[in-house]
């Protein structure tokens, strides 16, 4: 599973729906912890139970890259094709990994999306712009990135950890726009929420760029993708017990339909 931004790995265990619990009644899950989010640590003391580890540089920002060395991290029993399937499932800006591990590991069968965010060129580029006004670029360097990450060890502060963050959801959101197929390989099962309150329609998530996403992935991927409505549901669909019960149905069925 790929956790969403501003999360750690532990965060799926912690719901009051125990959504990590139920799923490991479907198989062995492996979440990855992605190193952008542990930037967070550094920023305010709410984040200091992520890792420290910020060993990284613009190349994890390329998500082909990223996924292929997210399986290679796997244990190796689970890379055996002959016994074991991957399902990834991608929560908010996971679902662009789930959904780039879906395209790249022939080892993937189907793939789950929990409220992503989306691929449709129009919303991409509301995205772009959303992620420039918090600071966001990819006008970076590899050299100047480190000297930031060496800075933020040595002298952290909230601005330097949320720009290192901005910059690269920039980077990796402009390599969805270059290179993200718009043809799904694989079913897909995209869990959708609408939600009520008018001050969480902001930026790439709003449910007016929801609905375009669906119109979008269903009119190229009429047989492969299927969406499910979750209405006024949070942001985090599989944190109340409700949605959950929804979205593990239908995993549950997606699992059934692949052995």
């Amino acid at each position: 599973m790929f956790q969403g931004a501003g999360t750690n790995a532990q965060y799926v265990w912690e719901t009051p729906s125990g959504f990590g619990e139920q799923l490991r009644k479907l198989g062995d899950m492996y979440i990855y912890q992605h190193k952008l989010n542990n930037v967070l640590r550094y920023a305010e003391p709410r984040f200091e139970n992520y890792p420290k580890d910020l060993n990284f540089d613009l190349g994890y920002f390329d998500l082909g890259k990223h996924v292929s060395d997210v399986y290679g991290s796997i244990p190796e029993r689970y890379r055996d094709e002959s016994k074991y399937v991957h399902i990834p499932i991608g929560w908010s800006a996971g679902g662009h990994l789930a959904l780039t591990y879906a395209n790249l590991i022939p080892q993937s069968r189907a793939c789950v999306l929990l409220d992503p965010l989306m691929i449709n060129p129009i919303t991409l580029k509301k995205h772009i712009k959303f992620l420039e006004s918090k600071g966001g670029t990819s006008d970076i360097t590899d050299g100047k990135l480190s000297h930031m990450l060496n800075k933020l060890r040595t002298s952290p502060t909230p601005d330097l950890a949320y720009n290192i963050f901005a910059i690269g959801h920039h980077c990796m959101t402009s390599w969805v726009c270059e290179n993200m197929s718009h043809t799904l390989t694989v079913p897909t099962l995209s869990f959708i929420t609408i939600e009520k309150k008018q001050s969480s329609q902001i930026g790439p998530l709003s449910n007016v760029e929801r609905k375009r996403e669906v119109k979008f992935l269903t009119k190229h991927n009429p047989k492969k993708f299927k969406a499910v409505t979750l209405n006024n549901a949070s942001h985090c669909v599989f944190r109340d017990t409700q949605p959950t019960d929804v979205i593990m149905e239908g995993i549950s069925k997606l699992c059934a339909m692949i052995e």
